[in-house]
Parts: C-alpha cells; sequence; structure tokens
C-alpha cells in the first residue's frame, strides 16, 4: 500500500487530472477536451460547471478506476488553473455565468476608463476590467455574486466549501491587491467602483485550505483529504517541468505561447508573490496569445481537415528557412507583449500565389518563435536552460526553429506539466517533501533535445529583422481598423 498524491490541471482547451505517488510514479492520469465559447467575436469563455467540476468528477473517477487504489490514500490534492479568469459565484459556490478568459477582448472600453482612474496601467487580461463590465452588463448577477473568484479556487471550494484565492493570482487582478498588507486594496476598489467585500479571502499557494467534505463523494474521493490554495498554471507548469532554478527558461507552446525565466528559486517564491512579480522573481517577457488557436484555426480553415499537424510539420520541414520570404504577425487576438495592445490583429505579409498553406504554417511556427526572441532579447539575466514544454514541444520541426531562431539549445522534457506540479506542492503541503530536491531527482525526465545550427541562427537574424520592422510599420494601424 502506498501514499498517493493528486494535481489537477484546468486549462484553456482540456482539464487534466494526474494521480503520482511520492517517487514521482504516474499511477493514472486522464484529461478531458473542453471547448471556448465564443458567443460574440473577441469573447471567450468557460462553462464553469461543465467544464471545471463536472470534468474534475469524472477525470477523477475515471483516474481511481485505472489505477484501482483505494481513495482513501489519496493524502492531498492540488489544483492550478488558466489565469487570469473572472468568475462570479454565489453563496452555494455556483456559477452565476460562464467564467470569462484571459484571451478575452470585450472589456476595452472598461479597461480604457480604469487606466484614467490607475496611476499604473493594467492590460486587458486582467481581471478587473471583466468586472467592470459584467457591472455594467450584468447588473442583477453582479448584485447576486459572492465572490469574483478563479477556476482553481473555485474548483478547491466545490471540494472543501471554503474559497480562498492564492496571493499570486490576487496580485493580477489588476492593481486591487495591496501584496504588503496580504489583503485588497480598498481605495483602489472604491476609485474603480468594484464592492470589496466580493472579493475571497487570499492564502499562499502551499496553505491548506480545508479537507474534502461529502460533496467530494461526487468525484469518487472521501472525506478528510486535504486541499491546497493552488495558483495558477504558469507556476505549476514550471515546477512539473522542472524549470525551477535562477536562470531556467520556459517556453510553453499550448493554447497561448508563454516565455517565462526564473530570476530566483522558485522554491523560495512557493508561498509568496511568484509569477505575478515580473523583475524580480521572474521575467514574462512573451505571451502570444494566439499560439496554438492560431495554429488551429490555420490548420482547420485554411489548410484544410486533410492536413493534420503531421503532414503539416513534415511538408513545412522540406521547406527553407523564410517560408518562401513570408513573414507572420500572429496577433490574431491582440498582443500582450513586449507592449500590450488588445486592438492588434494578424498580419501576413509577402504572400504570393507560390505560396501554400504549408508555407504560411511554417511562417506561423517562425512568427511565433520571433515573439519569443523579441522577448528573449529584452532580458538582461544570463538565460542556463532552456525547457520547452506545452501540446508544440512534440513537433521536432519548431523546437529545431526554436533553437536555431534563440542560437541556443533547448530541452523537452519526458513527462510533466502543470498537475504533476501542483501535485507535488500539495505534498510540500502536508510534509512528503522538504524541498524541490525529490523533484528533480525521480520526478522530471528529459525527452529530447535540440542543438542550434549556425547557419540556420544567422539566417533567421535576417527574416526576425523584417519581423521587428514590419511589427512597427503596422502598429499605427490597429486602432483606426479597429474603430471603423
Amino acid at each position: 500500500m502506498s501514499d498517493y498524491l493528486l494535481g489537477f490541471d484546468i486549462g484553456t482547451q482540456s482539464a487534466k487530472g494526474m494521480i503520482l505517488d511520492y517517487s514521482g510514479r504516474v499511477v493514472a492520469e486522464a484529461a478531458k477536451p473542453h471547448q471556448i465559447q465564443r458567443p460574440q467575436a473577441g469573447w471567450a469563455e468557460h462553462d464553469p460547471e461543465a467544464n471545471y467540476w463536472e470534468s474534475f468528477k469524472e477525470i477523477t473517477q475515471s483516474m481511481l478506476e485505472k489505477s484501482g487504489i483505494d481513495a482513501s490514500d489519496i493524502k492531498a490534492i492540488g489544483v492550478d488553473a488558466l489565469v487570469p479568469t473572472m468568475m462570479a459565484v454565489d453563496e452555494n459556490d455556483v456559477a452565476l455565468r460562464n467564467s470569462i478568459l484571459f484571451i478575452d477582448n470585450r472589456a476595452v472600453k472598461q479597461l480604457d476608463e480604469a487606466n484614467e482612474k490607475l496611476a499604473t496601467k493594467i492590460s486587458l487580461e486582467k481581471v478587473v476590467p471583466k468586472i467592470l463590465w459584467f457591472k455594467e452588463n450584468e447588473p442583477d448577477l453582479y448584485e447576486k455574486t459572492k465572490y469574483f473568484t478563479l477556476p482553481h479556487s473555485y474548483l478547491v471550494a466545490k471540494l472543501t466549501g471554503k474559497t480562498v484565492v492564492d496571493v499570486d493570482t490576487a496580485n493580477v487582478y489588476g492593481e486591487i491587491f495591496d501584496v504588503e498588507k496580504n489583503d485588497w486594496d480598498s481605495a483602489q476598489c472604491e476609485l474603480l467602483g468594484i464592492d470589496k467585500k466580493k472579493l475571497p479571502p487570499a492564502g499562499p499557494t502551499n496553505q491548506i485550505v480545508g479537507e474534502t467534505t461529502t460533496r467530494a463523494a461526487q468525484a469518487g474521493l472521501p472525506e478528510g483529504i486535504p486541499v491546497i490554495v493552488g495558483t495558477g498554471d504558469s507556476y505549476a507548469s514550471l515546477v512539473g517541468y522542472g524549470a525551477i532554478h535562477k536562470g531556467d527558461m520556459m517556453i510553453y507552446l499550448g493554447t497561448a505561447g508563454t516565455q517565462i525565466m526564473c530570476k530566483r528559486e522558485l522554491y523560495d517564491v512557493l508561498d509568496s508573490i511568484h509569477i505575478s512579480d515580473p523583475g524580480r522573481t521572474v521575467d514574462w517577457k512573451a505571451n502570444m496569445i494566439a499560439c496554438g488557436q492560431g495554429l488551429e484555426w490555420l490548420r482547420s480553415k485554411v489548410a484544410g481537415e486533410e492536413y493534420s499537424y503531421d503532414r503539416l510539420n513534415a511538408e513545412a520541414a522540406e521547406l527553407p528557412i523564410g517560408s518562401g520570404k513570408l513573414i507572420t504577425l500572429p496577433h490574431y487576438m491582440g498582443i500582450r507583449t513586449p507592449e500590450p495592445n488588445a486592438v492588434a490583429t494578424g498580419t501576413v505579409f509577402g504572400l504570393g500565389l507560390s505560396h501554400t498553406p504549408v508555407h504560411m504554417y511554417r511562417s506561423l511556427l517562425e512568427g511565433l518563435t520571433f515573439g519569443m526572441k523579441q522577448g528573449m532579447d529584452a532580458i538582461e539575466d544570463p538565460v542556463k536552460r532552456i525547457v520547452v514544454a506545452g501540446g508544440g514541444s512534440n513537433s521536432d520541426l519548431w523546437c529545431q526553429i526554436l533553437s536555431d531562431a534563440l542560437g541556443r539549445p533547448v530541452e523537452v522534457p519526458k513527462s510533466g506539466g502543470a498537475a504533476m506540479g501542483i501535485a507535488y506542492v500539495s505534498g510540500l503541503a502536508i510534509g512528503a517533501f522538504s524541498d524541490f530536491g525529490e523533484l528533480e531527482q525521480g520526478w522530471i525526465q528529459l525527452e529530447k533535445s535540440m542543438e542550434p545550427i549556425e547557419e540556420n541562427t544567422k539566417e533567421y537574424q535576417k527574416y526576425y529583422q523584417i519581423y521587428l520592422d514590419l511589427n512597427e510599420a503596422v502598429a499605427p494601424l490597429y486602432r483606426p481598423l479597429y474603430d471603423l
């Protein structure tokens, strides 16, 4: 008989669970896709009851059946999720409406209004503009709201009956959390017209919120299992892929493409703010909102269903660097970094009649990579190691493009991910581990690595410069087009 940990990750396009023993052996894992709902152009929502709670119940029951373990041998549970995402829940922990995702662009007007009042400007992915939109457009539901919470905090509340947000994600709601006081800023909330009573208490990621209640039986779990506060998927992913030391960088190629570099040892900031402390704890230099989404749009809507990713990768690998002199600005859902621009759109430059969907596919891979390079070039600290993860890491072509364009070796872990990372953190919370030592020694294994090819690096530099020039040239046109 062994003891186990359960980690659960709520992503943008799927939910995933893992049950592991203390040595890092995965005894069961399961995933379930879910759809992003788009009621209007630029909107992006999830159905919380179906995509979060029902998925947790289904995935957990499936894992228990697959593993054959006794659910009472699960000693701790950790949950992470996509953030920042706005959820409004009532006093019974029931979602009052669909969650509004970080990639949602509806609240441009509210963002502008907030930034007129705030001393420090915020960007559109924050929770604050979405709360203001909700208050203005759905006032009856706003009044019924007990808490503006987050997907992982919502799920933890379902399991324990207690709502607590992690201090790190509270800090990215949008200039309304006072890190020094570990509380919501009354003056800022009043300035923006947000009811502070509707913001839940905050605690550290590894704090035990409570234990599972009778409601957890719906997922096949007994009462009494400790559940931690949890956190956003970025910190959990860094831990779950082993990018935990100062100088480690993770490039995550998922629904969104992100690039995060550790400026401190991640263990040292476990119980404080971590991802939301850019420039001190991490450098967050690239956030490509339409990464996996952009590729899926191109595959299904431009290339057509007869093109699988395997076919696109194989044929794109035969094309030269630069994709036949085709440059793509992958801003299909706006720009988050290096300078936020919510109304930016995508650009395909150099398109000619000789180009095919495969050229466009490779050009999009290169454009997304150039966005990563743009962020990396702005990092002042030495990058010691680059870990590539997410669905895009399955493409040997893309990993080689990244290595060549960045001029750096890249590593792809064999297993891992946010569910594994948050499971390990739950183990830390109950004293199963003392630090990240066991994580490094047995939990993380390498799948593959790529080395940069010198002549390719030089060739990519030419196209990268055009990418930068094109970015600058079209930037003044985004707002006039949006305002038409």
